[in-house]
């Protein structure tokens, strides 16, 4: 159970600057309070480079260099995650998110049941790349494997998606994962019922001390498309100019171009595409 949030833009820009200082602030307030077990980003200079990293088991109230990595470290492609630990995976660095392995980055928001049935799905060399103990990074691993398979970015996460649900069950497979050439948002919560109740209990089972969309819009995400940026987030950060994400699709940002194309996760041809002709290349 975390928050996440992930952004391409046509320059390096902070995400204060991107979604406003007073969001930051309801971010590092509010919603970091119930996701205190850590935070992670990977930051990118522009399309086709690495990444810098920056992880930390301190929650975001207890650590200000996520508040100023938010305000000073400008970046063209990014991953920001904010931690609730799900139980029986440990608060430890090999459990924060972004995972990275090779040229992609990868933050998850949900819990997936049986997560130890993912290793079946993975052949041995996958298997050995695993660092940490989480279903997260199992489900990124089966993702890297099933793209390398499918020869296609989509269709590797639609079969993974699709393969870990009949093997685990339904859960909150929402993830975004980074690349050199694409952010990529998974929006997979089909039949995931928000945590509400344990929510309720940071708080003292106050629901109006709750940050907005935290009960039954829990799992979604929204987005906000600029002529220079787009941006996704889970809720409780953004405002009314956000709109959502389909639910059950994988959205495609190209990190050179700014195109943005939104797939279905059960297979077919796009739901949207948006072309960005004055998008700067690199």
């Amino acid at each position: 159970m975390c928050r996440l949030i992930g952004w391409v833009s046509a320059r390096p820009q902070t995400l204060a600057e991107l979604v406003g200082d007073d969001r930051i602030e309801a971010l590092v307030e509010d919603v970091s309070r119930l996701h205190p077990d850590g935070w992670g980003s990977a930051r990118s200079s522009r399309a086709g480079a690495g990444f810098e990293v920056a992880r930390s088991t301190k929650g975001a109230l207890a650590d200000p260099e996520l508040l100023a990595a938010a305000r000073r470290a400008p970046a063209q492609g990014a991953l920001l995650h904010l931690r609730r630990a799900t139980a029986g995976y440990a608060v430890d660095p090999r459990n924060t998110h972004p995972f990275v392995v090779g040229d992609w980055a990868f933050a998850h928001n949900g819990t997936i049941p049986e997560a130890e049935r993912i290793d079946g799905l993975l052949g041995g060399q996958w298997q050995a790349r695993r660092a940490g103990t989480t279903d997260s990074e199992r489900y990124f691993l089966c993702v890297l494997e099933r793209i390398g398979k499918e020869g296609d970015l989509v269709d590797g996460i639609r079969s993974a998606v699709d393969a870990i649900r009949q093997e685990c069950g339904l859960g909150s497979m929402n993830a975004m994962m980074l690349g050199p050439e694409a952010l990529v948002v998974v929006h997979a919560r089909a039949g995931t019922v928000p945590p509400v109740d344990i929510l309720l209990e940071t708080v003292g089972g106050d629901p109006s001390q709750l940050p907005p969309e935290h009960t039954d819009q829990y799992y979604d995400l929204r987005v906000r498309s600029a002529a220079d940026s787009i941006v996704v987030s889970s809720t409780g950060m953004p405002d009314a100019s956000w709109t959502p994400l389909a639910e059950e699709s994988v959205l495609v940002a190209d990190r050179t171009t700014g195109a943005v194309s939104v797939w279905p996760l059960a297979g077919g041809p796009p739901l949207s595409t948006v072309e960005r002709v004055a998008w700067p290349g690199p």
